[in-house]
């Protein structure tokens, strides 16, 4: 069986998770995200042996405005199977009116069974006041229903 990776961080911003990982000389890597609290894994990864990061682009916070926090788990694997794995907790950053000038939080592309589609929503505010709306939700619904990243263990 493979061995995990000996150290994996995950680094968060307003729309996105990074993860990186230390190479353990496997013939690749998976990545799996669940809301934290959930045993639901979704598969948002797979690459070779020097794929050691990815970036997620995720919601950051709840329809009730609290922050969002989500499992991430790195497993190597070979010939003989996958590993473990190596499990690293992601709480994303609350929306301030500071940090909300220009929040890009949808990958630009993303692939469905149908090919690549691009999607780009930003939420830019210069005044004082932060308002926020559910499209963020919408989108990423839109993106889950065409079988983006639904690849449960």
């Amino acid at each position: 069986m493979a061995t995990d990776p000996s150290s994996f961080t995950v680094t968060t911003s307003l729309s996105s998770v990074s993860c990186s990982w230390t190479s353990s000389s496997a013939d690749g890597y998976r990545l799996y995200r669940a809301a934290t609290g959930s045993t639901a894994w979704l598969k948002v990864f797979e690459g070779g042996p020097s794929d050691l990061s990815f970036t997620d682009f995720v919601p950051n916070f709840s329809a009730g405005g609290s922050a969002l926090e989500y499992d991430y788990q790195v497993r190597a694997f070979d010939s003989s199977g996958e590993s473990t794995g190596v499990t690293d907790t992601a709480t994303m950053p609350d929306i301030t009116t500071s940090n909300a000038q220009a929040v890009g939080y949808l990958a630009p592309e993303f692939e469905t069974t149908s090919g690549v589609v691009t999607a780009s929503i930003t939420y830019s505010n210069s005044s004082a006041s932060v308002s926020i709306s559910n499209d963020h939700r919408q989108m990423h619904e839109l993106r889950n229903s065409l079988n983006y990243d639904k690849h449960p263990i």
